[in-house]
């Protein structure tokens, strides 16, 4: 079953309760920044998590978030939706804490800054184009799965956040570089996709539970982009 399809096709039904428009964009606004205030708490907490197993931190940050998706998206009741979404929350936050433990405070705050400049800028084209986006979906997809696949990879060749040193082999700096190029790649993507979502959000029936499923993408959104724009800016230190 395509849950994620199946989501956002849903029309309207005489029998459930719908918000204004204003009421329904707050609502979708509040819940996203719920899910990024969580995972904040959430990797301060593990900051010191010393990841010893591949196995572990793709369980935490992959198949918990990929449950809460699913359960978040069958159903179309809000308060399960908001435990999928939470969920997702839980598994994202918790493997944000050892990453951000790489970066000083500084870095760190910076890239937070950046990415909440660079969201409600993407967020408001979002909001502001009238035309449906639709078309861009596939194509999305598409780079979004080619991002999963390399990161997975990555896990497994990890490459330092340090420059390399002037005496360092070639192809270390070659690989330093070439991950550099593709931090920038990815958060590209997810501005495109933070506007693609948004945009989206505002097509389906203006109910809590959708105000739920629609920040359950725009948090994935965001935390992606955040993340790849701390990788940028940990390089320049």
């Amino acid at each position: 079953m395509d849950i994620t399809r199946s989501v956002w096709n849903r029309k309207t039904s005489p029998h459930v309760p719908y918000l204004t428009k204003q009421a329904y964009a707050a609502a979708v606004s509040g819940f996203t920044v719920y899910g990024m205030a969580l995972a904040s708490v959430i990797a301060y907490l593990c900051l010191d998590w010393q990841v010893t197993s591949i196995l572990a931190w793709l369980f935490v940050g992959l198949v918990i978030p990929i449950i809460g998706i699913i359960i978040a998206f069958s159903t179309k009741n809000w308060f399960f939706s908001f435990i999928g979404y939470t969920m997702v929350v839980t598994g994202m936050g918790a493997i944000c804490g050892p990453t951000v433990a790489q970066f000083e405070t500084g870095v760190v705050i910076n890239a937070l800054l950046a990415t909440c400049g660079v969201t409600i800028v993407m967020s408001l084209a979002g909001v502001m184009i009238k035309r449906s986006l639709e078309s861009w979906g596939m194509y999305l997809f598409g780079a979004l799965v080619v991002v999963l696949l390399v990161s997975i990879a990555r896990l497994f060749f990890p490459v330092s956040w340090v420059a390399p040193a002037a005496d360092a082999k070639s192809s270390v700096v070659i690989a330093y570089y070439l991950w550099y190029v593709f931090d920038y790649l990815v958060a590209i993507l997810f501005c495109f996709y933070i506007i693609y979502d948004w945009n989206r959000a505002l097509r389906l029936p203006r109910t809590l539970d959708n105000a739920v499923d629609s920040s359950v993408a725009l948090f994935l959104d965001v935390i992606n982009l955040f993340i790849r724009i701390l990788a940028i800016m940990g390089r320049k230190k």
